[in-house]
């Protein structure tokens, strides 16, 4: 890799280092909602890329090469702590905790709801919550009966919601129609089946998916 000097050049020079080096690809997930999210490293900010929407909230991507050992994502007069390691391919959001606005690799959270559930175009949402705060996240199809959303690494506590379907876009309890318990899910007992026929606060149980 040549480095010429001009910081005029950075950001050929850089697209030039991920062609040589090597790089990784990064999922963010926007959870904050920033307008435009961006990414800086080595002096150099850029925008992330629009992949899809994930549900309540728009996914974007970026990449980072391999030699680079810090960098910030930023947005809305915002910015994360310095990132030092990321992994190839994963999902990441903005978890605020310890006062330090953290980038974090999400946990992807499934859902299977019984027959009763999905009745009358129901749609399903997950709140979770820490000591921290609490968070809605709308859940998206997975195929063959399964729902899922991505949600910070950092939360524990979840309940999953079957919500109106005649309001698809409002996140309060007025507009949910049945729920499970308060639950618990970590990353290895992340997809949660809700059995028999109940419909709200019923059985069920926890797999890894």
């Amino acid at each position: 890799m040549v480095w010429d000097g001009d910081d005029t050049n950075k950001k050929d020079n850089l697209a030039f280092a991920k062609y040589v080096e090597g790089y990784k690809t990064v999922y963010f997930l926007n959870n904050w909602n920033w307008t435009t999210p961006k990414y800086n490293y080595m002096g150099v900010t850029l925008d992330m890329k629009y992949v899809k929407q994930e549900g309540t909230y728009k996914t974007y991507s970026f990449t980072v090469p391999n030699f680079v050992t810090e960098f910030k994502v930023l947005g809305n007069s915002e910015e994360s702590v310095n990132i030092t390691s990321v992994t190839d391919g994963a999902t990441y959001c903005m978890y605020y905790t310890n006062n330090q606005k953290q980038f974090v690799e999400c946990i992807k959270l499934y859902l299977k709801p019984n027959s009763n559930w999905t009745q009358s175009s129901a749609w399903f949402s997950a709140r979770i919550w820490n000591n921290d705060g609490d968070a809605w996240f709308k859940m998206n199809s997975a195929g063959n009966g399964y729902y899922y959303c991505y949600v910070p690494q950092g939360y524990s506590n979840v309940i999953f919601c079957r919500m109106n379907s005649a309001n698809t876009s409002t996140y309060t309890w007025d507009n949910v129609w049945n729920q499970t318990s308060d639950l618990t899910f970590s990353a290895s007992s992340n997809c949660y089946t809700i059995t028999g026929s109940s419909w709200s606060y019923g059985s069920g149980t926890w797999s890894t998916k």
